[in-house]
Order: C-alpha cells, then structure tokens, then sequence
C-alpha cells in the first residue's frame, strides 16, 4: 500500500535536533534542469509566473541561483522534515517513532513540481514551484507534460511489487492531476474529509489539509497495510461515514 501526499509551499531549513539517514532524490538530474530553466527568470518575472510578491520572488531567485548538484549538508533537508505546510503540521514527522519513519520509507510517497517524486527522506534543496504553472521544459510544454510518465512509471513499478497494491491518494487535485489510472493499473482510494457546518457536512480547505497529514501519520504510526483499516481513522474526532462514502471515495466527518 503506498501513500501519496502534495508538498507545501512553505519549507523549514533548520537543522534537524536528531540525525537521520537521509537518501538522495531518484530524479535529482530532472530537478537540475528544471532548476536550471527557473534560473533564467528573473525575480520580476517571477512575480507573475508563480504570482508570489516581488519579496517572495527575489528569494525564489536566490533559492533557484543557489541550486546545485552536490549541495553542503546544510543546504539540504530530508523532505518529510523540511516542507511545513498544514498537511505537515497534521503529520508532524519530528514526533514521529523511529519505526513509523522507517515505514514511511516504504510506503509513503511525495509528490514535486521540482523532484518529481519523493520519499520522505530523500534530501532536497529550498525552493518554490508549483505543477500548474507553465513552464517550457525540453519538449515538455508544462510540468505536467515533463513529470507524467516518470512518476507514473515509478509508481506502477513499486504497486506492482507491493503485495497490496493500493494507492492512497491524499494529495491535492493540482499534483494528483499528474497520476494517469490506467497506467497505474492499481485501486486508488480517495479520502474525503468533511467538517459539520451550519446543519450540513462541508468540505474546508484548510482543515481538509491538516486532515491528510493527520491521516498519513496514523497509516505510518499503525503501519497499516489493510486499507479497510483506515477505517478506523479517528485522530482528532474524525471517524468514517459510510452513508456519505461511496466506492473508494471514503468521507471521514466530524
């Protein structure tokens, strides 16, 4: 069973308080040269290409200018560690036991505009990038194009070894636009979280996020390798609906 989730925006590079073996990206030649094209824009072009504010964009450009091959230790973090959204403020991956992490080295998977695809303690550099902008790369007319079969073939390959070959998904429409079905050629299961408003079920940006992180720190804690047994979900009074639920689209309320 393997579990995917959408990067953050925000990045945290402080040095961890632990130490951990950390892996390298399996896409990092990709990384290069898409970093490699960021680095032709400058930081007012960048404004409109990311529609990010002219100081956010002068620190994307130095990120991007800064962006190597082989980067001092203290220019990279494990990925799990160093994205700081709210899906990881809900995953809370400092916290989490030795033998969780070592498990979401197997089954848990991120996806990159910039890597691609990563596990979680593969090293990565700062930067900024989203999969929706458009950006030219090789013949690729947008990252979409570009990352499409790469992770599509990375993913089938670790399902298809997988004794239990289901998907996850808890990430965001944006990044799991780039997952192709019938390539895949396994179940995706997709959760859903609602929150109780006004008399009705809703769903909330911001609380859905959390919600993923909180959820892919249960599948890691538990370690679970039974998808009926995210049914159980029920960190921070979520719990499983069955009347809203439908196929593999799992509604979890509260």
């Amino acid at each position: 069973m393997i579990v995917v989730l959408s990067p953050a925006k925000r990045m945290d590079f402080m040095p961890l308080t632990s130490q951990v073996a950390a892996t390298s990206p399996l896409f990092e030649d990709e990384a290069l040269e898409i970093a490699g094209k960021m680095k032709e824009y400058s930081p007012v072009q960048l404004t409109r290409l990311l529609k990010i504010n002219p100081d956010l964009a002068l620190l994307t450009a130095e990120r991007f200018a800064s962006f190597q091959k082989e980067p001092l230790d203290i220019a990279v973090k494990p990925a799990i560690f160093a994205y700081n959204g709210d899906a990881y403020r809900g995953l809370d991956a400092e916290t989490l036991s030795p033998e969780a992490l070592s498990f979401a080295g197997d089954h848990l998977r991120i996806f990159s505009a910039l890597y691609g695809m990563l596990r979680p303690l593969d090293n990565i550099q700062p930067y900024r990038l989203e999969m929706a902008i458009t950006l030219h790369v090789n013949r690729a007319k947008n990252l979409y194009e570009f990352w499409k079969d790469k992770i599509n073939g990375f993913l089938a390959k670790e399902l298809a070894s997988d004794p239990v070959p289901v998907l996850i998904n808890l990430a965001s429409q944006e990044y799991f636009a780039t997952i192709d079905p019938d390539i895949l050629g396994a179940r995706i299961i997709t959760p859903v979280f609602r929150e109780y408003r006004d008399g009705i079920y809703k769903t909330l940006s911001m609380y859905t996020k959390y919600a993923r992180g909180l959820m892919t720190r249960y599948i890691m804690e538990e370690q679970l390798n039974d998808p009926e047994e995210l049914k159980l979900f029920d960190l921070e009074g979520y719990a499983f609906d069955d009347n809203l639920s439908e196929d593999d689209r799992w509604v979890f309320t509260r």
